[in-house]
């Protein structure tokens, strides 16, 4: 009906925006079902890439949307109306193409890949989708995590993206949106979340930083990233990095607070906050890494603990000087090897049930604003007149900008750029007016030329 409906060349110079839902038979919640579903959604993308392939001279410019949804094939028994993936085998399993030959489509220019519990594709996919469309100029996946238990699985799952992410080729590619979900947020920061790194290095941030610098982005954004200094520099040479992102015009990173390899950004005392609910199951003994046992047949409360929901203890409240300080000089450093930089920004967030105690730095070229400050003021034409470094530092936590790091930024302003440090969510009422930074700005100041506070 689809290669029906668009066979006129007419109709497909029309049509800009396809939203392509794959329909899956079952919840895939057993080997036998999981068999079904993959054949079913091989075939379901061959058939449109098929369809796709023949509209090479008169469809282009087509923004394609691909997500995955349950039809349930009734024939083979009741239906379970209330199915919840998350307490299912499903919500691990993952799917692929495979050995597919998926034929060259060039008339989509923009891919979006959603993906939901039960119904994800692999990393692996995701690339193979994005590497048979060679003339994309926008490409936004939605990643989903496996839980945090599933420990070997997530560093799979990272390791491909990553060798997914290098082997893709397209020199037309000028924005890059990587969403990473996760049905399992960490709220006890006693968590041990393991390793996701090869040797001290994180592949997928190596990757990234490649990209990013190779073809010729304009925007990236990354959210909910595990980030780490690997994303800004090269840490494989203990020489400093003089490479550049040639064309990077806007960054936006929304980072975890854990580290890939691990260990968290902030610190602070863990006696200080009593533990919540799960505390007495903490040590409990748990297959963590079985891909067939399901989560329905895990005591409830044991799965909580074993992916770090449980116990509630957010005890990390403040930055670690050593491995926080050392990501934001390596942003600040990072800066400078963007010529055509108009805005960056670094978003590291916290769990703490109401607490803010986030920190969201933020630097603009002269003539160009902020996006989303989180103070909710305008910037100003006076305001935007220079270059800026911002940061807002959450009520509930304490951070100063280290010297190593007004440094480059002072490099990056030059004598007229102006840097400042905001407390925020902001005492109201305040006046919005970014002139008036009196109730807001913390006091920072510098000696060096051109640093402002």
């Amino acid at each position: 009906m689809f290669a029906k409906t668009f066979a006129a060349s007419r109709r497909r110079a029309l049509l800009r925006l396809l939203t392509y839902s794959v329909s899956l038979p079952t919840h895939g919640d057993s080997r036998h079902d999981f068999a079904r579903n993959q054949a079913a959604f091989k075939d379901s993308i061959l058939k449109l890439f098929n369809v796709l392939k023949s509209w090479d001279n008169d469809g282009a410019g087509l923004w394609l949307r691909i997500n995955v949804e349950w039809d349930i094939d009734k024939s083979q028994g009741p239906v379970e109306f209330y199915f919840n993936a998350l307490s299912s085998s499903s919500a691990r399993r993952y799917l692929m193409l495979d050995t597919a030959e998926l034929p060259t489509v060039s008339c989509v220019v923009s891919l979006d890949i959603a993906s939901s519990p039960g119904r994800a594709l692999h990393p692996t996919a995701m690339c193979q989708l994005a590497g048979a469309m060679p003339h994309l100029e926008g490409l936004k996946l939605e990643i989903l995590d496996p839980v945090n238990k599933r420990r070997q699985m997530r560093k799979e799952h990272r390791l491909a993206l990553a060798a997914g992410l290098t082997t893709l080729d397209l020199p037309k590619l000028t924005w890059l949106s990587i969403l990473r979900e996760t049905s399992t947020s960490v709220f006890n920061h006693s968590y041990e979340h393991g390793d996701l790194e090869e040797d001290g290095f994180d592949a997928l941030n190596d990757a990234l930083r490649k990209l990013s610098q190779s073809a010729p982005l304009k925007d990236l954004a990354l959210t909910g990233a595990l980030i780490s200094s690997d994303f800004f520099r090269s840490r494989r040479t203990t020489n400093p990095d003089s490479s550049i992102w040639p064309t990077l015009e806007t960054f936006r990173i929304q980072a975890d607070l854990i580290t890939p390899g691990g260990l968290w950004y902030y610190t602070g005392d863990p006696d200080a906050v009593e533990p919540g609910a799960g505390s007495d199951i903490w040590d409990s003994d748990l297959d963590t890494d079985d891909e067939d046992a399901s989560d329905s047949d895990d005591n409830v409360d044991r799965d909580a603990v074993a992916n770090g929901t449980r116990p509630t203890h957010t005890w990390r409240t403040r930055p670690d000087p050593d491995l926080f300080d050392s990501l934001v000089e390596d942003m600040a450093g990072a800066v400078l090897r963007m010529p055509r930089l108009r805005m960056g920004s670094l978003e590291v967030n916290s769990p703490t049930h109401g607490e803010t105690v986030d920190i969201i730095l933020k630097c603009a070229e002269a003539g160009h604003g902020f996006d989303d400050r989180p103070d909710s003021r305008d910037d100003s034409d006076e305001g935007k007149s220079t270059r800026r470094w911002h940061a807002w530092v959450g009520n509930a936590t304490e951070w100063e900008v280290p010297e190593s790091v007004k440094r480059l930024w002072t490099e990056w302003l030059g004598d007229s750029g102006k840097s400042a440090v905001y407390r925020f969510p902001p005492v109201w009422p305040y006046n919005t007016n970014e002139n008036d930074e009196s109730s807001l700005r913390l006091g920072m100041e510098d000696d060096s030329e051109g640093f402002s506070g």
